[in-house]
């Protein structure tokens, strides 16, 4: 989100990811979610979560996900 006033590089990427079976992490550092990057923040999560092909997951639940799998 770094010095981009729109989302939209990052909803392109998005896209890219869903359609080619790819993971998306996301970290984030508090440092740098200030001014217009928190709205810029808030409206890219609001986006991840209106997609219905993700799988909204921590870290923790796919580790206890796989460690149940026979």
């Amino acid at each position: 989100m770094m010095k981009k006033n729109n989302i939209e590089i990052w909803k392109k990427k998005t896209e890219w990811l869903i359609e080619n079976h790819g993971v998306i992490l996301l970290i984030t550092h508090p440092d740098y979610l200030t001014g217009t990057n928190i709205e810029l923040y808030k409206e890219f999560l609001n986006y991840i979560l209106s997609k219905e092909a993700l799988w909204h997951i921590l870290p923790k639940d796919i580790a206890v996900y796989f460690n149940t799998q026979t």
